[in-house]
């Protein structure tokens, strides 16, 4: 937010919610319902190996004298790239860097499905010079991993949010309203 202030030269900042007053009586009722849905066995699967991947270059990164938690987030893995440039080993700057897309992957995966999980691997593997990436693509459980989601896509299998939603905006009355909010293009 400080960041944002100083690039907009902005001096104050004015905060509003549902509660404040003067927005009050712009605010309609909503209702939110929570639908939890569980994964199938295929994401899992695809999950389980990704996981095993990242963790062969956690040791990597560890081995080099860098301190992550036992299950680390991109944040802790953002958090060390200027130290591992630093250092200018070009095996842990390539641990580091697989292992920022490959906590991408698994989120993509989880949350979004099949379908933009290999996207993003397409995508990927059409960028010249990316650090790290044969390595990654050589990688026996990646590959296994790989090879699993695009079966899954050839058979359809992908994320139960997508049939979910569709049951759940089918089943709306005429007089209901919806608002569908999608965080990648890919899901769109």
């Amino acid at each position: 937010v400080k960041e944002i202030m100083k690039v907009l030269r902005a001096k104050h900042i004015e905060l509003r919610d549902h509660e404040s007053e003067d927005v009050k009586p712009y605010i309609q009722e909503t209702k939110i319902e929570w639908v939890r849905l569980d994964l199938p066995a295929n994401i899992i699967e695809i999950s389980t190996l990704l996981r095993k991947t990242l963790s062969e270059y956690v040791l990597v990164i560890r081995g080099a004298g860098f301190k992550l938690g036992d299950v680390p987030s991109l944040k802790a893995f953002l958090n060390l790239r200027q130290a591992v440039e630093r250092q200018k080993k070009y095996e842990t700057r390539a641990a580091l860097y697989s292992s920022i897309r490959l906590v991408h992957a698994i989120s993509l995966l989880e949350t979004q499905g099949v379908s933009s999980f290999l996207k993003f691997l397409d995508r990927l593997s059409k960028r010249k010079r990316v650090m790290g990436l044969k390595k990654l693509m050589d990688n026996k459980s990646f590959t296994e991993a790989y090879e699993i989601a695009r079966g899954s896509k050839l058979l359809g299998l992908e994320h139960p949010k997508i049939t979910k939603l569709i049951d759940v905006v089918s089943s709306l009355d005429g007089n209901d309203k919806a608002i569908i909010f999608a965080s990648y293009r890919d899901s769109v």
